[in-house]
This record gives C-alpha cells, sequence and structure tokens, in this order.
C-alpha cells in the first residue's frame, strides 16, 4: 500500500472527533499532509469535522431544551 494511501486507525479517527478543538490534533492533522499522507490528512480533517458539528448540534438541543 502506498503511503497516500494508508488510512486512519480506529484510535485515529476517535481522536480527531473528541479533540477537534486542539492545537495537538491540527498540528497532527498538517503534519500528514507535509509528510506524504493526504488520506489520512483528509481523513483527520473529516472526523474534526463531525466533532465539531456534533458538538454544535449538542448545543443547539441543550439551549433549545433548557430555555
Amino acid at each position: 500500500m502506498k503511503k497516500e494511501d494508508i488510512p486512519l486507525r480506529t484510535t485515529q479517527k476517535l481522536m480527531y472527533l473528541l479533540f477537534f478543538w486542539g492545537v495537538f490534533t491540527l498540528v497532527m492533522a498538517n503534519g500528514y499532509k507535509e509528510n506524504g499522507y493526504t488520506r489520512k490528512y483528509r481523513e483527520a480533517w473529516k472526523f474534526m469535522k463531525i466533532g465539531f458539528s456534533i458538538s454544535v448540534a449538542l448545543l443547539i438541543l441543550g439551549v433549545a431544551v433548557f430555555f
């Protein structure tokens, strides 16, 4: 398998999903692109966007329920 086609491991996907807001995750995701891991880069950003979307949806839902 080529270096650019290697996918993220499940634990990495979970990390990017839960810790999308951290500087560490942003640096790691950008590091994938710099080192030629284009699939890992795309998947990392995808899971950070999903994590952000879930947190915004939960925040809106929480505000709607409690106010």
